[in-house]
């Protein structure tokens, strides 16, 4: 049985991700971070919440910027890849569209925004399943990859029966 290692499962794409891959057949682990990474617990529908943990980072004197996470985070994934090929072990980097989290559906309600072309939490999950089952998948290693757009060449649907359309600067 295939066994994967989901973060942040408590909620949000996190929680689809885990749930998606359990649906799929797989032993899904939760982690515990070691002790030296701080914790920090955030509502980001709490905008003093939110103001203290920018505030808190700021004071480190560090920038904890979205862009550069993810730019990391790609980069570290094809570099990965380069060193796990000889082990046949294939990483990449996968990106979700806009995913109907609480937050999501929240904005949603409030007419703050559009959700026609969304995806459910569990979609990520099938998609990193499908791509689990993919047997050339090593040719996908170190590749920066949009959920959807792999979901629509695996033949992947979401859990309403819809496929997201890609979301990259191309189509937008």
């Amino acid at each position: 049985m295939a066994i994967a290692l989901v973060t942040g499962a408590s909620r949000g794409v996190g929680h689809g991700a885990a749930v998606g891959l359990s649906a799929a057949g797989f032993t899904v682990e939760s982690a515990d971070l070691p002790p030296d990474i701080v914790r920090i617990r955030c509502d980001h529908t709490d905008e003093a919440n939110t103001a203290h943990v920018f505030d808190r980072i700021a004071a480190t004197g560090e920038p904890l910027i979205y862009g550069i996470a993810k730019a990391a985070t790609d980069k570290m994934s094809s570099d990965m890849a380069v060193e796990f090929r000889e082990h046949g072990i294939a990483v990449m980097s996968l990106y979700p569209g806009l995913v109907r989290t609480e937050a999501v559906l929240a904005a949603a309600q409030n007419g703050w925004l559009d959700i026609s072309n969304s995806e459910s939490p569990e979609f990520i999950g099938r998609v990193v399943a499908a791509l689990s089952a993919d047997r050339d998948l090593i040719r996908r290693s170190g590749s920066v990859l949009v959920a959807a757009q792999v979901a629509r060449d695996l033949g992947v649907a979401d859990i309403d029966g819809t496929q997201p359309r890609p979301l990259t600067l191309a189509t937008s």
